[in-house]
């Protein structure tokens, strides 16, 4: 039996923060595995790149 190109992340443990969220951009739906991986790793990023106060002390650093 073959395997979809999708799952083959996930079955070799390689999926990565951009896997998951460029299906979730896609609108394609996440599977159980896919749903678990962005909400552990994947969201808490997302969210702290969407924080301006973190932007603000981020370029702040790197005029040091």
């Amino acid at each position: 039996m073959s395997v979809p190109d999708r799952f083959l992340p996930i079955i070799e443990g390689t999926l990565s923060d951009r896997d998951a969220t460029q299906l979730s951009l896609d609108g394609i739906p996440l599977i159980k595995t896919e749903k678990e991986y962005y909400s552990r790793a994947v969201k808490k990023k997302v969210a702290a790149l969407a924080n301006a106060e973190l932007h603000r002390q981020a370029r702040m650093l790197l005029e040091l």
